[in-house]
């Protein structure tokens, strides 16, 4: 018994059919790459198994109305990526928010095995009832997720730029602040700091209520993992496994990890200097 039941879901259809259980297994690693549509996650797909051509792994499957949770050889498997479920009565295996899966050449599977680490917010559920019982209060949640405000926006855009030129501005320090060995240079720097933390730690509306360090943080964990599991991933296959699409809702709101938090510490940093500059020469 190896085949199973795979029930599919997006937002715009329902797609079924049978297919391999360690197909299924790669699909769960897949939604590392967190698809929100069926044909992301045949993409994130090519990470577990490398396609022979261009057609789609789940080309056989049908489309059909609702899921269909008839039991089929080694049982029956529910991805809704919408709510963000996965359903599993399989006696094949029972893969979890985190493992690993053997690399597919597309030929046969390799003793290369790729570990993989799915976001917080996914459920996994051991029965079809139990799905449909969380199903609608998941799909909502998922929709105020979705209708977040790019916070890039914000941490690169005006906000960041009003909030430093706005703040620079405040600043006086004269001659007379140098001591000893303590300069003029030391006393804007510990004010070009202080501005530096505020940005990171005040609360903001437009931000829901969080900080700037608290939006940074959310993910950095879950982003840092992936970073690593594909740079050993690209080690031991010699090639780099598919990068996301840049109009994926994954490229768009990704997390932040610690190398985006570096580069971003220098940025502020850049941009304080700058306009402090700019304020003393006028």
């Amino acid at each position: 018994m190896s085949e199973v039941k795979l029930n599919l879901i997006d937002s715009r259809q329902v797609l079924r059919g049978s297919i391999h259980g360690s197909v299924v297994d790669a699909c769960v690693a897949a939604l590392s790459a967190e698809p929100e549509s069926i044909a992301e996650l045949s993409a994130a797909l090519i990470r577990y198994i490398k396609p022979r051509d261009d057609s789609s792994p789940f080309q056989s499957f049908r489309s059909a109305a609702e899921i269909d949770a008839e039991h089929w050889d080694a049982g029956i498997v529910i991805i809704d990526l919408t709510s963000r479920i996965v359903a599993l009565e399989s006696s094949y295996s029972q893969p979890q928010p985190e493992g690993e899966v053997h690399y597919h050449d597309g030929t046969e599977s390799t003793d290369i095995t790729v570990l993989y680490r799915l976001p917080d917010d996914w459920l996994f559920v051991n029965s079809v009832e139990a799905y449909r019982w969380s199903r609608e209060r998941r799909s909502k949640e998922r929709l105020a997720v979705k209708t977040q405000i790019d916070v890039r926006k914000i941490l690169y855009g005006v906000p960041l730029l009003y909030f430093i030129v706005n703040e620079c501005g405040k600043i006086e320090v004269s001659e007379a602040a140098a001591n000893g060995d303590y300069t003029v240079e030391d006393a804007l720097l510990a004010e070009l700091s202080g501005i530096h933390a505020r940005w990171l730690t005040t609360p903001r509306q437009d931000l829901g209520g969080s900080s700037p360090r608290d939006v940074m943080l959310a993910k950095q964990d879950f982003i840092d993992f992936d970073l690593h599991t594909r740079s050993l991933q690209w080690s031991q296959q010699g090639e780099g496994p598919p990068c996301l699409s840049p109009d994926s809702f994954a490229y768009c709101q990704a997390g932040f990890g610690t190398h985006e938090w570096v580069i971003y510490y220098d940025l502020v940093r850049h941009l304080l200097w700058s306009a402090l500059e700019n304020v003393r020469q006028t």
